[in-house]
């Protein structure tokens, strides 16, 4: 009776600790790649790569995936700079944010201050933006047609501040990160542009 208590309790101890585990970014999780199933590996690679690609504007300098160790490298030939993939779905550090969060919940069934707490202190760090839907500046545009159209990617939570400036500007303070979308930039020319 005492060993089954001890073991619930240090259980117990356990669970706790993932859910108060807190990340400042999802480029700061980790995983044991062993706890991972291989093809699941190979398929995040496979969106990991095709997601640097496009946020690179299919132009790359580095693009690598391991999916046994599952580190990747993605660097856009235009910069020398990694695109802000913390950001985006369909990316490596996504998928392990992805991961941790059902982890988290699974492991405090039955307990909804610590699944909230998964929420906030994992989830909230999840890249939300759609890859496909940024605007790398690859495409020319018109003053008229930059200063009529924003695309300027939402977080679908809307509350994460944090994912709505990354879509914005030109760095953040995860380091040397290039611009996932130029859009904002483009409108406000296309405004300048058109008043004189």
């Amino acid at each position: 009776m005492r060993y089954f208590t001890l073991l619930a309790f240090a259980a117990a101890v356990v669970t706790a600790q993932s859910a108060d585990q807190t990340y400042d970014s999802s480029l700061n999780m980790t995983i044991d790649p062993n706890s991972v199933d291989p093809s699941t590996k190979a398929t995040w690679c496979r969106a990991q790569q095709d997601t640097c690609d496009t946020l690179c504007d299919d132009d790359a300098s580095t693009n690598d995936c391991d999916y046994t160790t599952i580190e990747y490298e993605c660097k856009c030939a235009s910069n020398s700079s990694a695109p802000g993939l913390q950001w985006y779905t369909q990316t490596m550090p996504t998928f392990i944010c992805e991961t941790l969060t059902d982890r988290c919940i699974s492991e405090n069934t039955r307990n909804q201050t610590a699944q909230s707490a998964c929420r906030s202190n994992i989830e909230a760090e999840c890249g939300t933006l759609d890859p496909n839907k940024a605007d790398v500046g690859g495409a020319s545009t018109t003053s008229e047609e930059a200063s009529s159209t924003t695309t300027t990617p939402a977080s679908s939570t809307g509350s994460d501040e944090k994912q709505q400036t990354a879509s914005t500007t030109a760095t953040t303070d995860e380091g040397d990160f290039a611009a996932a979308t130029a859009a904002p930039v483009l409108a406000a020319l296309g405004i300048v542009a058109a008043l004189f």
